[in-house]
């Protein structure tokens, strides 16, 4: 007898659940940058503001996190990430302007694709049931809740290499023109999206070599893919930047260091993310997934393996970033999630118990969220108050009493590219300079603003004045939600 779901209702509340997340994505979808690793947001959003306002001759569809109308710094031209999330972002700005909704719609619809794409491979795998409970294991994750719609690689990486997944799995069971050549697009674009997509194409070879009937000939596809789109990274990383291998190869190294934390310190910090981001279910799937324990058919384990290694590749390869960005667990969403459904759907204890691990998981994942949600990063240290549109007032303000092409200083937090994006001007931030460095950036700067308001900034304003008193121009004061700055404009 066929105890699982019947077609009608497995797609009536699939489409339910994803209209949910839907909405709750939806939810201040035009909020500035400003929250929570909201600065990947604003720095890929000035890249591809230059890809949209700038001749293909100057940016050569590089990834620059330069500001302002000058021409474009040769040093900040950023390598570190294949380039995918930015000209996705260039081209919905592109289309639809740009705005704060638009840069998240861009994740946000690849989330989307996504969990349709990981319902219909839990539900190959493990019939229909299976796919609903990974869908709503997958969707409750605060990995997908809150960092779903954040413009980074994760969320655009990820449900490609869950395409990538479906259709070998598609192309294992029945062999056609179409599967393979779906499979191979979804690895490439994923290896355009972000390093760790090299290791899934690989692992993802290897399970075709080893366990796929007929399996020699997609191995070779994902290969040759895989290769070609390396080689044209690399080309395009040396066009873009004539030291960027030397700059990339120093940032893996400086990510995949450990200097900084000790082994245990780094342990805690990472079960710590997964218990978080995973929920408690979700950290419980993706350890037992990978002691061996999650009693699956071997089916599902030779298809989990490759979004597993990748998952956990990006974690322990780049430790010091895995320590720092609670996102980079991201990867291991999608693999918890598919042994939370398939198990809750197969296990042999009664039905309520899956139930229960199901509400459990959203419950927690919601409650993360909801959290995270709330959080601001701040420009000022300051009692006083600052509204989710504090910066983006701040950064007008800054537009109106300085040119385009103007170098600024400013005493606000770096804590991204949050003010410069709002501004569009090039800023250094005093915060990160030392007082033997105030001499040599007053000397290249054309101007300065801060907040007179706070007595710290205040002294640091004090002391800029008396350095460049014989290059100030003009002085404005102007307000922005009770704190009181003051633009110093500077001669050339």
């Amino acid at each position: 007898m066929n105890d699982d779901l019947a077609p009608k209702p497995f797609a009536v509340v699939a489409a339910g659940v994803i209209l949910l997340f839907l909405g709750w994505q939806c939810i201040d979808i035009d909020k500035p940058w400003i929250g929570t690793h909201d600065w990947n947001g604003s720095a890929w959003s000035t890249a591809a503001r230059h890809l949209i306002q700038r001749p293909i001759s100057e940016t050569r569809l590089g990834v620059s996190l330069d500001h302002g109308s000058a021409p474009l710094d040769p040093k900040a031209f950023y390598v570190h990430h294949p380039p995918l999330v930015v000209w996705l972002l260039a081209g919905a700005y592109k289309i639809f302007g740009v705005s704060e909704a638009v840069g998240r719609a861009v994740p946000i619809a690849f989330s989307v694709f996504g969990a349709i794409c990981l319902t219909f491979l839990a539900a190959t795998l493990a019939g229909r049931r299976a796919g609903l409970f990974s869908l709503i294991a997958f969707l409750s994750t605060p990995c997908l809740l809150y960092y779903g719609r954040m413009p980074n690689h994760e969320p655009i990486g990820l449900p490609l290499m869950i395409a990538a997944s479906w259709s070998a799995l598609a192309w294992s069971r029945s062999p056609s023109p179409r599967t393979f050549v779906l499979c191979l697009t979804a690895v490439i674009l994923a290896c355009l999206s972000c390093w760790i997509g090299f290791v899934f194409a690989l692992a993802l070879g290897l399970s075709a070599l080893w366990w796929m009937p007929n399996g020699k000939r997609l191995f070779l596809g994902i290969g040759i893919a895989s290769t070609m789109t390396l080689l044209f990274l690399g080309w395009h990383i040396k066009t873009v930047r004539t030291d960027g291998f030397a700059d990339l190869i120093a940032a893996f190294g400086l990510r995949a260091g450990a200097a900084e934390f000790g082994f245990f310190d780094w342990i805690q910090r990472i079960l710590d993310w997964l218990l978080r981001l995973l929920t408690p279910v979700g950290l419980a799937a993706a350890l037992m997934h990978a002691l061996g324990r999650a009693g699956l058919p071997v089916n599902c384990r030779r298809t989990l393996l490759p979004l597993a290694a990748a998952g956990w590749a990006n974690v322990l390869l780049f430790r010091q970033g895995a320590f720092i960005h609670e996102y980079y667990v991201y990867f291991l969403s999608a693999p918890a999630a598919l042994v939370v459904g398939i198990v809750a759907a197969k296990a042999a204890a009664p039905r309520f118990l899956a139930q229960i691990a199901l509400v459990s998981c959203v419950l927690a994942g919601v409650n993360t969220a909801v959290s995270l949600r709330g959080q601001q990063s701040n420009l000022y240290a300051s009692a006083i108050p600052e509204s989710p549109r504090f910066v983006v007032e701040l950064g007008l303000r800054i537009a109106e009493r300085l040119p385009p092409d103007a170098v600024i200083l400013v005493d606000a937090a770096a804590i991204g590219e949050h003010l410069a994006f709002y501004a569009d001007r090039r800023l250094v931030h005093l915060a990160s300079a030392t007082a033997e460095d105030l001499p040599k950036l007053l000397a290249s700067s054309d101007g300065i603003v801060a907040n007179i308001g706070l007595p710290a900034t205040r002294d640091l304003f004090d002391r800029v004045l008396s350095t460049a008193r014989n290059r100030i121009v003009k002085r404005e004061e102007f307000t922005v939600e009770k704190h009181a700055f003051a633009a110093i404009r500077f001669e050339k």
